[in-house]
């Protein structure tokens, strides 16, 4: 595995990469400092997984991410940032980032967002995720069937809706029309922020009909 870490403190590029040597051993590392060394560092090689920071001094980590799937749309990008506020959240997230972790989470928690975003799921801290669940006003919604919120937490758990239809044994559309019940019911508009109020749902912050 290949982790290209973006970062414009020595500091913080250097204790990541000795986290992430002791966590995950054979791990070959990349660092870049800024929006140039990045774009050279990721395109000379073959790199799984963009550990990137949005503040970047002399550039901008939210436009990096753009020029990154510009580059390659599979591209994997877990920002590492000092912001926890939604609208950087979600801004990160509406641009293509698979996970979200604030600087001042735990390092067990990304390592468990490397892992998630390796294994081709989703990660947001867990904090942050349930501020946007919040944010979405989940409690004041209309309530959710409990297949629906079930649904819901599976998507929060980055299965597709071929994988929930493969578990549960229904047909695909019968899941793909309940999505979009649940985006009816929720007041979403985009697949997108369905997956983004998703990942707040293991929190117990739904109003299920029994």
């Amino acid at each position: 595995m290949k982790i290209l870490v973006v970062d414009d403190h020595l500091v913080v590029r250097e204790g990541i990469a000795r986290l992430l040597t002791s966590a995950f051993p054979g791990i070959e590392l990349e660092t870049a400092a800024d929006v140039d060394a990045a774009l050279r560092a990721y395109g000379k090689d073959n790199v799984d997984l963009v550990i990137l920071d949005i503040n970047l001094g002399s550039g901008d980590g939210f436009s990096l991410l753009k020029d990154l799937f510009a580059r390659n749309e599979r591209v994997r990008v877990l920002v590492f940032s000092m912001h926890s506020e939604t609208g950087h959240v979600l801004r990160a997230l509406n641009l293509g980032a698979r996970g979200y972790v604030s600087k001042s989470a735990p390092a067990e928690e990304l390592i468990a967002a490397i892992r998630a975003i390796m294994a081709s799921s989703r990660y947001v801290e867990s904090r942050i995720a349930a501020d946007l669940a919040e944010s979405a006003e989940v409690l004041e919604t209309p309530q959710l069937t409990e297949r629906e919120a079930d649904i819901l937490r599976k998507l929060g758990q980055g299965k597709s809706v071929r994988d929930i239809a493969a578990e549960s044994g229904r047909a695909y559309k019968t899941i793909s029309n309940s999505c979009g019940t649940i985006k009816a019911k929720l007041g979403l508009r985009r697949s997108l922020d369905l997956v983004r109020v998703s990942m707040g749902a293991d929190d117990g912050k739904l109003h299920r009909k029994e």
